[in-house]
């Protein structure tokens, strides 16, 4: 399969996989006949492989699930079979389409898919770095709100200490000062 963006795979090889359900056992193509009898999902999971090298080799393969692809977007292969796409069409539709009918300059209509299904790509990108980025923010401005808050805590914690202590120091001064005179009136006591 020509090298296609992931979304317009997957919808080629959906397409395909429904299409599948509809032909006959002898039209399919034989390397997907094993499969052919699965449910549509489960065709689409278990064969993508082989159904994409399908549409690749057999052109009247391709012609029927443009056909279903022309049923379910109407317009689309008309336009492109005209030259152009419309200008509002999703790209990975266009691709889609383009991959199945094969107008001239289709590669340049995958090409535009790749492009826009790399820039959304990036677009999520961005929005996931941003997120993360406010959410980072966010976690920084509680870390600096908490450390200013335990700040302020310890200083008026130090504070009471230093007060507390400077209390205590006065009554050890004023016990050693009491003991001192205690100790002056004994000796003068012993002596007397």
């Amino acid at each position: 399969m020509t090298a296609l963006p992931d979304a317009v795979r997957a919808s080629v090889i959906a397409l395909a996989a429904g299409v599948l359900g509809t032909m006959k056992p002898d039209e399919i193509p034989p390397p997907l006949r094993p499969v052919a009898r699965f449910a549509s999902a489960k065709r689409a999971r278990a064969a993508g492989s082989a159904i994409a090298a399908a549409l690749e080799a057999d052109p009247a393969f391709r012609g029927r699930v443009l056909d279903a692809a022309t049923k379910e977007l109407p317009g689309l292969a008309e336009a492109l079979a005209e030259g152009a796409p419309p200008p509002a069409a999703d790209p990975v539709d266009v691709a889609t389409v383009a991959y199945l009918l094969r107008p001239e300059g289709w590669e340049e209509m995958v090409a535009a898919a790749r492009e826009a299904e790399r820039r959304a790509e990036q677009e999520i990108r961005e929005a996931r770095q941003a997120a993360t980025a406010e959410r980072l923010r966010e976690q920084l401005a509680a870390a600096r709100a908490s450390a200013r808050e335990t700040r302020e805590r310890y200083t008026r914690e130090v504070s009471r200490l230093k007060t507390e202590n400077a209390t205590l120091r006065r009554r050890l001064d004023e016990a050693l000062e009491s003991a001192s005179t205690a100790r002056a009136a004994q000796e003068e006591a012993s002596t007397a």
